[in-house]
């Protein structure tokens, strides 16, 4: 089954679902992923999780705040790929301050090949972390660099579970 026939296959639920699968391949402050996606009908919340704050690095919580909005980013480019045209809304819910934003599907979208670019960059980062020490000089003047890739791991995902 080919990509695009996959794709025209999913629910309306595999479909945000598949937003946060992706989505939470996000960078976040020391691969710390502090979200967690909540999928509630045709609407998928995201959640601060405040006990992954790095508090010595982040003590106000704005990096993890930074971190959540790039795996928003990431959701709403899944949508586009996937067909799913999406509103975003922001909260500012004093009652639930871990409550962030609301993805809600209102319909199809048609994909564009910008759509497809950017899913395809986001699905294809990777982490690096080289070593401390230089490398070697032959490795300097062949330009390579020390260190392999590792991908980050999917965060939360829950489907009607309270946050």
């Amino acid at each position: 089954m080919s990509e695009m026939q996959r794709q025209a296959s999913l629910s309306a639920g595999d479909v945000l679902y598949e937003a946060a699968r992706v989505a939470c391949l996000a960078p976040s402050i020391e691969n710390s992923q502090p979200w967690r996606w909540r999928i509630r009908g045709n609407t998928l919340e995201l959640h601060a999780v405040r006990s992954s704050q790095l508090t010595a690095t982040d003590p106000e919580g704005r990096l993890m705040i930074v971190s959540c909005g790039a795996v928003l980013h990431h959701a709403t480019v899944v949508l586009a790929a996937l067909g799913a045209a999406a509103t975003v809304e922001r909260i500012d819910d004093p009652a639930d301050p871990d409550l962030l934003a609301r993805l809600t599907r209102i319909g199809r979208h048609q994909v564009t090949a910008e759509d497809m670019r950017l899913h395809h960059a986001l699905r294809t980062r990777c982490t690096t972390r080289p070593s401390v020490s230089p490398a070697p000089s032959s490795a300097r003047r062949s330009g390579r660099r020390r260190g392999g890739g590792a991908r980050s791991s999917p965060g939360r995902v829950r489907s009607g579970e309270q946050a």
